[in-house]
């Protein structure tokens, strides 16, 4: 492992090679987040995990793959960011994922103060006296961009992709209080450890909840002209006579009552028609 100084001269290298892109992709992040938190619109979640793709993608390949690659455990820590940049892209079509803003007061208040934590990790690096070019800036450095998602996907709950999530809190938990703080002296990242045990904590009270509410497939029945003696239904499922007008349309169900209710509705759409050959019969 490599020594504190080393460990920070890396980073002050990438820091100054990259600038102005920390500038960037900080107020792009802003800006996307605070639309996730305004904006119900199905277009705020999809730009935020475009975003989040584009940030971790830049982190694997420019920063552990390229000038940050002196690191211990670079190319391992690469292609884990690799993954999850991967994975927030898939969710693009899968559009799994919706990140919102929590209506029940409590959450709400935790997950703006928990952003708005991750957002100061550039003021803090400022107040520890940080030069500008080791500056931990969400987007391009992994553990304020690593928090910032956790944070997120705790929105998204139960509906979330569990391997990211748990890819994310594989780094944001254990990184924190045995490397990055006691031995590097990243204090900024007490934000992502906090950000990572609510996260973990909410994703164990959500884990066996079902994601998606599934409905039977059903297949249309035919039309049915309702006559008079006929046309309600009864919530049982059969049918009771009664002066009506209109259309009625027997609502869908299963299995050997949905065979019932449709030769009911066979029985009924042919109706006027038996009338009419018993009539003649009986005329002739």
């Amino acid at each position: 492992m490599l020594p504190a100084n080393e460990w920070w001269g890396i980073l002050g290298a990438y820091g100054g090679a990259v600038w102005p892109a920390q500038a960037v992709f900080f107020l792009a992040g802003l800006v996307f987040t605070a639309f996730v938190f305004r904006s119900r619109k199905p277009i705020a979640s999809v730009l935020m995990k475009l975003y989040l793709a584009f940030s971790f993608g830049w982190i694997s390949l420019v920063f552990f793959f390229t000038l940050g690659k002196g690191l211990a455990g670079s190319v391992f820590f690469g292609a884990l960011f690799m993954a999850v940049a991967i994975l927030f892209a898939v969710d693009l079509f899968r559009r799994r994922m919706d990140f919102h803003l929590p209506e029940v007061t409590s959450q709400k208040r935790l997950t703006l103060g928990l952003t708005a934590a991750v957002f100061c990790y550039p003021l803090i690096s400022i107040a520890l006296g940080r030069p500008l070019q080791e500056t931990i800036v969400p987007g391009t450095l992994p553990c304020p961009t690593t928090a910032l998602a956790l944070v997120l996907l705790t929105t998204s709950l139960p509906r979330v992709d569990k391997v990211l999530y748990i890819f994310l809190l594989f780094w944001a938990i254990p990184f924190a209080p045995f490397i990055q703080i006691p031995r590097y002296g990243v204090y900024e990242d007490i934000i992502m450890f906090g950000a990572g045990i609510c996260a973990l904590v909410m994703l164990v009270r959500h884990w066996n909840k079902k994601t998606v509410q599934e409905a039977k497939p059903s297949l249309p029945l035919p039309f049915i002209p309702s006559h008079q003696g006929r046309g309600e239904q009864e919530s049982e499922g059969t049918w009771k006579s009664t002066a009506t007008a209109g259309n009625v349309y027997p609502p869908l169900a299963g299995g050997k009552r949905r065979s019932k209710v449709f030769l009911s509705s066979l029985l009924t759409f042919f109706e006027p028609t038996r009338r009419c050959f018993h009539d003649q019969a009986k005329d002739g």
